[in-house]
């Protein structure tokens, strides 16, 4: 046998693997990406904004403290929202790379168990019907007897 299940090999068809990069790329990469920029792009507008740079207006200083209590809040909640979308995509990174070797080998492994229920369900199956077939054949010498002491068949 060539390939065992106890050792996965590491090596994926290449058009398969061109298929699964692209796809990744567009329905994980980009999306996250948008996202992070986002984020980034909030959090730049957000701080200009406290320097007075993307809207300069003249303000008191208490709404200079709220708006520095805000851009704190905000800002720790995008630290956040970064950190766990790099996390996210970090576990995507790692999964499509892991797991379809870990799935093969899983597959392999139900394949064998698979097997030798089939075998060991087969060699019941022919124990039940050899029995089932040795009883018909004590049933039938049992009416050949009958009718041949009694004249008469079953």
């Amino acid at each position: 046998m060539a390939y065992s299940p106890f050792e996965p090999p590491k090596t994926r068809n290449p058009k398969t693997q061109a298929i699964i990069e692209r796809e990744t790329f567009w329905q994980i990469t980009v999306p996250f990406g948008l996202v992070a920029l986002f984020i980034v792009g909030l959090m730049v507008f957000i701080a200009l904004s406290a320097f007075g740079w993307a809207a300069p207006t003249p303000v008191r200083s208490l709404a200079d403290v709220s708006l520095m209590a805000m851009i704190g809040l905000a800002m720790a909640f995008s630290l956040v929202l970064l950190i766990l979308l790099l996390a996210l995509c970090a576990l995507a990174w790692f999964g499509l790379r892991e797991l379809p070797y870990l799935f093969r080998r899983a597959q392999d492994w139900l394949w064998l168990a698979a097997m030798h229920v089939k075998t060991y369900s087969q060699q019941v199956d022919v124990r039940v019907v050899d029995l089932r077939q040795s009883i018909a054949a004590v049933q039938s010498v049992a009416d050949s007897l009958q009718s041949m002491f009694t004249g008469k068949g079953r």
